[in-house]
């Protein structure tokens, strides 16, 4: 037998004890130098005293780390942050240290603190994996190095992406159903205020509305319904009359800025804004404050609903400034849908679409700080003829201005490409494949060149003749007169109509029910009946007035503004089409201005 002591045998109990020893401190000694770091995140936050917080999250995984005889911890946040992307700044600088070796150990008290996207989630496990990264969860015990741990995190990752893909659902849903009760969702505009003067909140109370500190409004149902604020509903009403006076929104904002205001209670006022969520500190206003209260159709009393991107899980875990954010379909800023809402309306609604349609009037129109802004009547209704008849593209013509006095049109498609040439894809016939061609003949180029400008002079007076051959139904009568002697057109006469035919209902009912005699019923009918009559727009001789006038639509078309003509453009017609001669050649109307102009299902076509 050999006696050499074996060199992993200790030779004593002595010795194996203090090898043991020797081995723990090595081990502590290699735990203490790793960095281990901690993670937290919270999407919104908490209401409640006890909920669930970052605090509690960091608390608990330092627990954990502490008990694991980490020496260095380093902490990363991301409060108030989605987890559906990888859009966070923190987690992104984490995401670096981890890519330059200065993590070894990564803690989180949940998984879906990490992520709420399966894909993203594992492509971060991934990332930890090739860094040698340890990856820990206080709450769930799994070990990602065998394959029911993997399973797991998969099962729990696609759980946490179906948390935030219901509670996108109930969102909507949730904004939807306030929108119909006609409850505002948000923050409430400048304006109105929640009523609670009690205990008053509101960025614009104290120093600046006498009413603080008074009992709650009652018409406020406790804060549920916006209610007008004693100061700012006068503002909003100053700044929608200036705009419709033809004031743009910075001449508005200096001269909101730059005075004071006598309300009519007598107080002396300077208007202020709300600022941003109570984060932005200057008060003033400026273009775009002003044109939010300009756009907004709550002052009407309406409640919108507008366009909002669909919801998506896009990510990039290596470069999340390359994500793209979702577009909606449509514009955000032009109400997707209008409910009646429960508040007050500060304005009516006639003066929001007129400033509306100024508003889209301005927007199209090129404008220069030097000379005035000129409004072309067919930008929003002028179409390209060429590009139509080759391609059916709805090419819209845009105004311009040329160095002189003279106003163009051009063709934006063709503008807008200038000479670049054109792609025009054909089928062989003994080829599998299409083939694409570069169309470069002659037709073309003078196509570019002869239809870049298209003189106003020549295009303007077509359309005159044309409206000068329309005549406005006698149907429609009434509903203008209502319109010129009322802001709220046939709404305030229906109102009291509607009434009156009550009425006369309850006086029919009595008589069929035997309650009353054929006279009285009679004397009851031809007296509510003279009122009904009374009511309308045309018993009104200051309507009357204006008759000769509808019957003349020639002379009214003379005598509107371009603004007001390019308005009505918009509203008949869907286009007309005018081709490189200044030549119209093609008329598209909206039902039923297509039957008043006689042209035929799906407009006309001039040869």
């Amino acid at each position: 037998m050999n006696n050499t002591q074996s060199p992993i045998r200790p030779r004593s109990l002595g010795k194996l004890l203090s090898n043991v020893q020797e081995q723990l401190a090595i081990a502590t000694k290699r735990d203490n130098n790793e960095v281990w770091t901690i993670y937290k995140r919270i999407s919104r936050k908490p209401r409640g005293k006890y909920s669930y917080s970052l605090d509690i999250q960091e608390d608990r995984a330092e627990e954990h780390a502490r008990q694991h005889h980490a020496g260095e911890i380093i902490v990363y946040e991301d409060p108030y942050l989605s987890g559906k992307n990888s859009k966070r700044k923190d987690l992104s600088r984490l995401i670096r240290d981890i890519k330059a070796g200065k993590v070894d150990v990564l803690v989180l008290h949940r998984f879906s603190r990490l992520y709420r996207n399966l894909e993203s989630f594992l492509g971060f496990i991934r990332l930890l994996q090739k860094y040698n990264v340890r990856l820990i969860s206080v709450t769930e015990d799994i070990d990602t190095n065998q394959w029911w741990g993997r399973l797991l995190i998969i099962i729990l990752g696609a759980l946490a992406e179906m948390y935030v893909w219901q509670a996108s659902d109930r969102t909507r849903e949730a904004k939807r159903d306030r929108a119909e009760k006609g409850l505002q969702n948000g923050r409430i505009p400048i304006g109105y205020c929640d009523g609670l003067c009690a205990t008053c909140k509101d960025p614009n109370g104290v120093g600046y509305c006498q009413n603080v500190g008074a009992p709650d409004r009652q018409e406020s149902e406790r804060g549920r319904i916006a209610v007008p604020h004693p100061v700012d509903s006068h503002l909003v009403r100053l700044v929608t009359h200036l705009y419709s006076q033809g004031w743009s929104y910075r001449e508005i904002a200096n001269h909101i800025n730059s005075h004071t205001f006598r309300l009519p209670n007598g107080q002396e006022v300077r208007f202020r804004t709300k600022g941003t969520s109570g984060r932005k500190t200057d008060r003033t206003f400026n273009a775009e404050s002003i044109r939010q209260i300009v756009g907004n159709p709550f002052y009407t009393g309406m409640v919108a609903r507008y366009p909002r991107a669909p919801f998506n899980m896009e990510d990039n875990i290596e470069h999340p400034e390359r994500i793209k954010a979702p577009r909606p379909d449509g514009n955000p800023r032009e109400p997707e849908q209008l409910y009646q809402g429960l508040h007050e309306a500060l304005i009516s609604k006639h003066l929001w679409e007129k400033n509306t349609k100024l508003r889209k009037a301005k927007s199209h129109t090129p404008g220069n700080t030097s000379r005035p802004r000129r409004i072309y009547p067919l930008t929003s209704v002028g179409r390209c003829w060429e590009c139509y008849e080759a391609e059916g593209r709805k090419s819209t013509l845009r105004g311009s201005t040329g160095r002189g006095t003279t106003r163009y049109y051009r063709c934006a498609y063709l503008q807008d490409r200038g000479s670049k040439p054109v792609i025009k894809r054909i089928e062989g016939k003994n080829s599998a494949s299409n083939l694409e061609i570069t169309l470069t003949d002659n037709r073309l180029q003078e196509l570019r060149a002869s239809h870049k400008t298209l003189r106003s002079d020549k295009l303007e007076p077509q359309i005159d003749n044309l409206m000068s051959q329309f005549s406005i139904p006698q149907e429609w009568h009434e509903l203008i007169m209502a319109y010129y002697l009322s802001d709220e057109g046939m709404t305030e006469f229906e109102y009291e109509g509607h009434n009156l035919r009550q009425s006369l209902a309850r006086f029919r009912k009595l008589y069929l029910g035997k309650h009353i005699s054929q006279a009285e019923f009679d004397a009851q009918a031809l007296h509510l009946t003279r009122q009904i009559e009374e009511l309308k727009p045309s018993a009104n001789p200051e309507a009357r007035e204006i008759l000769p006038l509808m019957k003349d639509f020639a002379s009214i078309w003379k005598k509107l503004t371009d603004s007001e003509k390019r308005g009505l453009l918009d509203v008949i017609f869907e286009g007309l089409y005018f081709d490189h001669d200044a030549k119209l050649r093609r008329i598209s109307a909206h039902t039923p201005f297509d039957y008043l102009l006689g042209l035929p299902e799906g407009g006309i076509v001039y040869a």
